[in-house]
């Protein structure tokens, strides 16, 4: 069991856990952001022939991306969370 004395050192613990969390969704973020412009680049180069696929992939890999997005928002909003309540929690009340 937790003393009081214990529990701000757990709660950065688990403040610092999430936010080594959150780097894979960054990731997930980040890689298809940048094969998405690459994409991008390669298909205006191409210009009227580019294959058919090219638009099926634009939207699966910008898919993709969103997720990444709004997952990684959600890690920052729980990482936020819990270092707000690792400075407050040793506040009487």
């Amino acid at each position: 069991m937790l003393s009081t004395e214990d529990a701000p050192f757990e709660l950065v613990l688990a403040h610092t856990a999430l936010g080594e969390d959150l780097l894979l969704w960054v990731l997930v973020l980040s890689i298809p952001l940048l094969a998405l412009i690459g994409l991008a680049f390669w298909a205006s180069r191409r210009a009227t022939d580019r294959p058919s696929w090219v638009n099926l992939a634009g939207w699966g890999i910008g898919a993709i991306s969103i997720v990444g997005a709004v997952v990684s928002q959600i890690y920052v909003i729980r990482i936020g969370h819990s270092g707000s309540e690792a400075v407050w929690s040793d506040l009487p009340g």
